[in-house]
């Protein structure tokens, strides 16, 4: 009697083709020693020891299913201006920087700017020093609503040689409710304080109304809007406007050139005691955009 002996070697190979599926692959090679030929099945010389492979199916609580949570988008947009003249009698320097930041349920925008004016009329000097500072934080309550908290404080300094300095402006605080009129235009309502610097009634409540927007006339041109009507409740019939209109041309990706008129009669005028302030300036604008 002759005595079989029986080696089997398992192989086991497992490749990972996606994170939540395994597919195991088992071969098994069988080689036999000492066996009688009555017991092998009929094979040549040369022809290799047969193969079985098998490949069972897929057992999906093998690994558990990930989630893959995405985080919102966060856009960021840094805008600077820069305008300047210089003539026998006068000179100008303006400057303006704007943060603003963008998320699915929250807003903030930051805005400064500083001008310094210098005015010579024979014998005498006039310096004047205009400053102002905007901020605004929405929060969204709904797609189409949301709460706004506004402050801005605008101060104008003149400083002259021959007569006494003189100082002009207001600071103004609100909250407040919007809602986007639409793609790049928004409109504000709310209840604040407002102090005029050069009135002496200190600190009073005020209703607030705001709009701001833009909108693109063509390719390279488009149009800006900001506007800002306080109405002090104790004095209906002196009503603030603050107001700024423009147009920007595109010279190249994030630079433009801007034409821009203000109006305001919250700030006296540079050279004379007139109730409004109007102006027109010609600056270069940057804008840089990131989304992360």
């Amino acid at each position: 009697m002759i005595v079989s002996r029986n080696i089997i070697v398992e192989l086991e190979i497992i490749l990972l083709v996606k994170p939540s599926v395994i597919i195991p692959i088992v071969i098994s090679v069988m080689v036999f020693s000492g066996v009688e030929a009555a017991d092998l099945p009929a094979t040549s010389a040369s022809q290799p020891p047969a193969v079985t492979a098998t490949a069972p199916a897929a057992n999906p609580e093998a690994e558990p299913s990930r989630t893959v949570t995405f985080k919102p988008s966060v856009t960021r947009t840094l805008d600077t201006q820069l305008s300047g003249f210089t003539s026998q009698d006068a000179e100008q320097l303006f400057a303006r920087l704007a943060l603003q930041e963008t998320r699915k349920k929250q807003n903030w925008f930051v805005r400064g700017s500083l001008a310094k004016t210098k005015t010579i009329n024979g014998k005498s000097t006039a310096s004047v020093l205009t400053s102002r500072l905007d901020s605004r934080l929405e929060h969204m309550t709904s797609p189409n609503s949301y709460t706004v908290l506004t402050g801005v404080l605008s101060r104008r300094d003149r400083n002259y040689s021959k007569r006494k300095d003189q100082e002009s402006g207001y600071q103004f605080m609100s909250y407040g409710v919007g809602k986007p009129l639409g793609p790049k235009a928004k409109g504000d309502i709310g209840l604040g304080f407002i102090e005029i610097f050069e009135e002496s009634r200190g600190i009073s409540p005020s209703a607030m109304v705001s709009l701001r927007g833009s909108r693109p006339l063509g390719k390279t041109l488009t149009l800006e809007s900001d506007l800002l009507v306080l109405q002090p409740l104790t004095r209906i019939r002196d009503t603030k406007i603050d107001s700024e209109i423009g147009l920007a041309h595109a010279l190249s990706p994030g630079l433009s050139l801007r034409l821009t008129w203000s109006l305001n009669n919250l700030v006296r005028s540079i050279n004379t005691n007139r109730e409004w302030d109007s102006g027109i300036r010609v600056s270069i604008s940057y804008r840089h955009t990131s989304t992360k």
